[in-house]
Order: structure tokens, then sequence, then C-alpha cells
């Protein structure tokens, strides 16, 4: 066997590269040697040359597709046209061109010969490495090894659980509101009954947390409006104030939305210093600070993992948001597309 890892080339359009680092990173903690261009390609290099030479050198070469990227003219175009020459090289019956699809879109003609494994689905991840450790027995190379992290990279939940979870968002928010609304009522109706008297002016006073707790804020919240914007222009940038003292061990993402549904959910999963404080900002295509269940504060498990949960509003405006995380001293932002 030859003593070295699967060569896996990751072809993908610039639009599709906050979720593509994501699946590069994963795929090398797999111990898999994939190539992708910001990370491969050194200062001064001529990419119109190291490019298809990554490309030929390459065991596997991953398509990434999305909605842009099969409908987007340049580069990536003809990244396709090269892998397909060296498909055409190959041994009938090699594994060396692997479509991923990275949400809900139609595969280009010429690349629908091939099987293609789907990333947002919830065994998405498990079938590439399935595909990439059968081409590495094949050529008799270091087999891919998957990592005990088996939550999956971009999935994304069923329409029909959207419908409930939303179903169910909607019919808890009517109550709250009509509960709100009886006890604002009230509230007015005996205020209006006791005489008018002085307001006392009391000096209010700051109590410090405790030197053992951290506590962790976000602020300020803003609300979801559905008013249309065509471009993402953050006016708000979440401020985390940890009061605990940050290790230096930082965080890595182990899954994280690049998309999300309106009415559906997006989440976030890390690996930091088990005890560690955590934070989440989720900012709006608005560019306020959402403050939707799920995001916020968070702990560190005894595993180091802090995840986060929470439901995209169907009144939300399509387009691109950011998440800020928070974790160990490190602090990063990663963009998220509304649709």
């Amino acid at each position: 066997m030859n003593k070295r890892p699967l060569k896996v080339f990751l072809c993908h359009a610039s639009s599709d590269k906050p979720a593509v680092r994501i699946l590069y990173k994963r795929l090398v903690d797999d111990k898999v040697n994939a190539w992708l261009d910001v990370e491969n390609l050194v200062a001064g290099q001529n990419w119109q040359v190291a490019i298809p030479e990554a490309i030929r050198n390459s065991d596997v070469v991953v398509v990434c597709l999305s909605e842009k990227s099969i409908n987007k003219e340049g580069y990536v175009q003809r990244e396709i046209k090269f892998a397909l020459d060296i498909a055409d090289e190959k041994p009938e019956g090699t594994i060396f061109i692997i479509p991923a699809r990275l949400e809900n879109c139609k595969v280009p003609e010429r690349l629908s010969l091939y099987h293609w494994v789907e990333l947002f689905r919830e065994d998405g991840y498990d079938k590439l490495m399935r595909a990439l450790s059968a081409r590495a027995e094949k050529i008799g190379v270091i087999k891919p090894v998957l990592g005990s992290r088996k939550k999956n990279l971009f999935f994304q939940p069923p329409n029909n659980s959207r419908k409930v979870i939303f179903g169910a968002v909607i019919s808890v928010g009517l109550i709250a509101a009509l509960v709100i609304g009886i006890v604002s009522f009230f509230d007015n109706s005996i205020k209006d009954s006791i005489p008018t008297q002085t307001a006392v002016s009391t000096t209010p006073v700051l109590v410090p947390a405790s030197e053992t707790q951290a506590k962790t804020e976000i602020s300020p919240t803003a609300t979801e409006t559905n008013t249309p914007t065509a471009t993402f222009t953050p006016s708000v940038t979440p401020t985390f104030t940890v009061t605990a003292t940050p290790t230096p061990f930082g965080f890595e993402i182990i899954s994280i939305s690049a998309v999300a549904y309106r009415g559906g959910k997006a989440g976030a999963e890390i690996k930091t210093q088990p005890g560690a404080v955590c934070a989440l900002g989720y900012i709006l295509p608005t560019g306020g600070l959402s403050g939707a269940a799920g995001t916020g504060p968070d702990t560190a498990d005894q595993n180091g993992i802090c995840s986060w949960e929470w439901t995209i509003s169907r009144f939300t405006n399509p387009g691109w948001g950011n998440i800020y995380i928070e974790a160990g001293g490190k602090n990063e932002s990663y963009p998220i597309e509304i649709r």
C-alpha cells in the first residue's frame, strides 16, 4: 500500500466558498489530502497552471454544486470541463468525479452521468466518505478515517418538518399575544383606578456578578421585519461580554448552516474546551441582531461541545446574514444565506 492519503480536489464556484471551506476542514480532519485554492495556492503562484495540475494529480474530484454555481459562468466551468477530460482517460468504472450537491439544485446534464451525493441530507457526508474509501482501496492508498462527529455539515430538515415547526411556533405566538393583551388590559384598568401620586426617584444599584459565575450577554436585539432589502449591510454587530477568563483553546467548527430556508431551521455546533463559555449571535439579512430562541450563550459539555439550533422566521427577508460565534477567546463570523 502507498503510504499517502487520498488526494481530493474540491471544484466549486467562488460564491460557495464558505460552505466548501467547512467541507475542506472536515475532510482534512478525516485524513484526506484535500486541495482547495485558498488553502493550497502559494503567493505568487500562477493559479491558471497550478489548478489544472492539481486536478490531474488528484485521485478524486468533488464537484460542489448549488443553484448559483450551476448557472455561473467563469473559471469553475473550465475546471469541470478539464476534470471531465481527465475522467475520459480513466478506465471504465473508475470513481474519479463525484458531484456533491450543497443544496437541493439541478445537476448539470454533463455531470448527471455520475451518481451524486447530497451533502444537505442527513447521511450525505457519510456517503461521500464511503465513495472516497472505495477509491482509496482501489488504488492502494490510505483510506479516510471517519471521525466521531456524526452531525452532518449542511443538513436541513425536510419541508414537512419545517411546516410542523412553523405551525407550532405560530400557535405559541398567538397564545402569548392573547395572554399579554389580557394582562395589559387589566393592568391599565387598575392603574386608572388609583389616584396619581408623586413619583419617587430612586438610584439604581448595580449588583456585581459573583466571581464564580460566568455571564454572557448579547445586545441589542432587533425585530425581524419584512422590509425588502437588496444587499446585506450589517448595522448591528453583536457584543459578547464574558466575565470568565477565556481559554487560549479557541474552537473549531463541527457543523454550521451555510443555507437556511424561511420557516426552517439553522444550526451550528463547535468543539472547544470542556466547560468553556460560548455565545452565538445571528445577524439578519436586514442587519439587525435576531433574538430567536436557541441563539445566545451556551456552556460546553464534558466533551467540549457547544451547539445551537434556531428557527428562521418565515417573515425574514431573503438574503445574506451572518453567524457570529465566540468561544475560548476566539471570535469568528460565518455567512449564511436565507432563502
